[in-house]
């Protein structure tokens, strides 16, 4: 692989993949730490370029680039004494580049070991023309021509290598098109162009394979089924709800395309529930009434009086019973008849005497006084209601590709309580009427709460990313480069590049250059 390809693996990964900073510095200074220096490199980049104006990314950056350097340049010299001329102009050319500026590449040890190879580079290519090598021959032309713009004739023979490896990689394309491999294709036609944009078969075939990868990575859910389990009311709401969120996570979600993977989406309710609680209480309120100045009649008048009005009724009923007591009879009372009869005359007298004190009593007391002061709280009785709904909801992902469903399961649940009461006009205080939504508001608002179950969606998407990227490692360590990157490429299509490992996308990043990896992202 030629040194402009390979250098896709720093700048690819820093550029196409993007940026967040910190993370980056920090993973940086662990490469740095254990001498990964190209791997140090790549993290700094990242750091630098979401925080461009960190002087310690960038001094961490320059002190980075010099070590690679150094480590690609001492590459590119143990090649070239092993006579392998085609890596040595690969890892030159490489380390010429990390340096950037007008005349700062002229003065890197790198470049003046081109200059002082220039001819044998320039035949090694040759002979690489002539054995139907034409990248190891572009990797040499291209490092001449580094050093060399000038030769005219260095770039024609660059561009009729160029012309010959493109149409070599269409033909690779094709090869692994029939072998089922159209992400391997896509790249392999997408390398093509890179050498030859005017590569007839390449271009057709870039946009016949990336149309196939579409489909192939796109998975169906035309609609929710719902198992209402009889809770028809919040059925039907949650149903509308969820439909909404099929879209999410594209490219799962509905589709026309006929050659889409088939996939269910299933929303059961498990539970429903819905009551209502009341409780009583009174609130004690600081009495702000002022004292009356009026007076009112004496209560301990009205007091006497029924006192008094008791005794008379009880003096009569004594005369009744003396009365009786003393009625002529038709023989001599007995002693005990007279006992009877005197005790009730005293009872008379008692009572007559005793109404004569409370008389007294009554006649002593003023009729009229001045009323209490008002106490200082008053009591306002209230009624407090409490409405309840709550669900558990299952959400289901079936793909006929996974033997086992993605399933989410939630529970939510939603309370609104308020206090009504009957207010007090003397107080000033307005009745304050019972305020809670209606049931079926309330179940319409606990529906809206589980647009989170489209979470299940996104869940079986990470799950055929994993699955996918597992398979990729699996394949790559076997040998099995054209599987592997096959599964790569899969997963762009499907997650875009951010779901890619580091190792992963480094893998994609080797056989395309910045711009070419940008715009296989693009193609998702």
């Amino acid at each position: 692989m030629r040194a402009r390809l390979r250098t896709a693996i720093l700048i690819g990964l820093s550029l196409a993949l993007g940026a967040c900073g910190a993370p980056y510095l920090r993973s940086g200074d662990t490469s740095a730490h254990g001498g990964d220096w190209e791997t140090a490199l790549v993290q700094y980049r990242r750091a630098a370029a979401a925080h461009p104006e960190s002087g310690e990314a960038a001094r961490k950056l320059a002190t980075a680039t010099d070590k690679v350097q150094e480590i690609w340049t001492k590459r590119g010299n143990d090649a070239n004494a092993a006579g392998r001329l085609g890596e040595a102009a690969e890892w030159w050319l490489k380390a010429v580049n990390l340096s950037e500026g007008e005349d700062a590449p002229k003065k890197t040890v790198a470049w003046k070991a081109i200059v002082s190879n220039g001819s044998a580079l320039e035949y090694f290519g040759d002979v690489a023309v002539n054995e139907g090598r034409h990248e190891e021959a572009l990797a040499c032309y291209e490092a001449v021509i580094k050093v060399h713009g000038e030769r005219v004739d260095l770039v024609q023979k660059q561009l009729d290598a160029q012309r010959a490896w493109a149409t070599e990689l269409a033909d690779e394309a094709g090869s692994l098109e029939r072998r089922n491999l159209p992400g391997a294709a896509l790249v392999s036609d997408m390398r093509a162009l890179q050498e030859d944009p005017l590569q007839q078969d390449a271009f057709h075939g870039k946009d016949a394979l990336t149309k196939k990868l579409r489909s192939a990575t796109r998975v169906a859910l035309q609609e929710v089924k719902l198992d209402d389990h009889g809770y028809r009311g919040l059925g039907n709401v949650l149903l509308a709800q969820a439909s909404k969120g099929l879209s999410e996570f594209p490219p799962y979600g509905p589709t026309k395309d006929p050659n889409a993977l088939k996939a269910t989406y299933k929303v059961s309710i498990l539970s429903f529930e819905k009551h209502e609680e009341t409780k009583k209480g009174v609130d004690e309120i600081a009495n702000d009434e002022p004292a009356s100045t009026v007076p009112v009649v004496n209560p301990a008048v009205v007091a006497q009086q029924k006192l008094i009005a008791d005794l008379q009724t009880k003096l009569a009923q004594q005369q009744a019973e003396m009365k009786k007591a003393a009625a002529p009879a038709s023989h001599k009372p007995t002693d005990a008849q007279k006992s009877k009869g005197m005790a009730a005359a005293r009872a008379v007298d008692q009572t007559r005497a005793q109404l004569e004190v409370e008389r007294a009593k009554l006649a002593a007391l003023p009729p009229t006084v001045m009323p209490p002061p008002p106490p200082p709280t008053w009591q306002l009785p209230w009624t407090e209601t409490t409405r309840t709904v709550e669900a558990t909801v299952r959400f289901e992902v079936a793909e006929p590709d996974f033997a086992e469903p993605m399933v989410v399961e939630l529970t939510h649940h939603i309370t609104e309580t308020d206090r009504a009461h009957d207010g007090n006009a003397r107080h000033h205080v307005e009745p304050d009427p019972l305020d809670l939504p209606s049931f079926d508001q309330m179940v319409a608002s606990l529906a809206a709460q589980f647009d989170d179950g489209a979470q299940v969606i996104g869940q079986a998407k990470a799950r055929r990313v994993e699955r996918l990227v597992a398979q990729g490692r699996e394949l790559h360590a076997k040998g099995s480069d054209p599987e592997a990157l096959d599964s790569f490429v899969a997963v762009i299509f499907l997650a875009g590049p951010e779901a890619l490992p580091d190792d992963a996308a480094a893998f994609v990043a080797q056989h395309l250059d910045a711009e070419a990896f940008k715009a296989l992202v693009a193609a998702n």
